[in-house]
C-alpha cells in the first residue's frame, strides 16, 4: 500500500478526474474500507500514468525486498504466500487503476498522440 495519499486528498484528485456520481459513489466506499491506503497498483497506474505490468512488477520488487529484510533482520515471518498475494493485490490496483483510467478518456486510446475513440463497428 502507498500510504501518503491521505483519502480525503484521494477523493478530491477523483472528483477532479471523474464525473460520474456513481462511480464517484462507489470508488469513495472503496476508499473508505482500506484502512492503510491507497493500493500501490492502483496509484501507480492511476496516478503516476505506469503501465500495469511495471506497476505488478514494482509491487513484487517492493514485496520482496521486504520479505528479504523480514529475513535478514529477524523482525517477521518471510512467507511465499506473502509475496504472492502482495503481488496479486499489485495487479488488482492496476487493473482498476487501468479500468477508471479507461471510464475517465470515454474508451479513448491514444495513437500517434492524438485520442481515437474506439467503437464496437469496424470497417475493412
Amino acid at each position: 500500500f502507498f500510504d501518503s495519499v491521505p483519502h480525503d486528498v484521494l477523493k478530491k484528485m477523483l472528483t477532479d478526474k471523474i464525473h460520474d456520481d456513481k462511480m464517484i459513489s462507489l470508488l469513495f466506499k472503496i476508499i473508505d474500507v482500506v484502512p492503510n491506503g491507497l493500493p500501490l497498483g492502483f496509484y501507480l497506474v492511476f496516478c503516476r500514468k505506469q503501465k500495469v505490468s511495471h506497476a505488478v512488477i514494482s509491487g513484487f520488487l517492493l514485496s520482496l525486498f521486504i520479505e528479504i529484510m523480514q529475513y535478514v533482520l529477524g523482525t517477521g515471518i518471510a512467507e511465499l504466500d506473502d509475496l504472492i498475494l502482495n503481488t496479486f493485490g499489485s495487479f488488482l490496483g492496476a487493473a482498476a487503476g487501468h479500468a477508471l483510467q479507461n471510464h475517465r478518456t470515454g474508451g479513448a486510446v491514444r495513437i500517434n498522440g492524438a485520442d481515437s475513440h474506439v467503437s464496437g463497428n469496424v470497417s475493412h
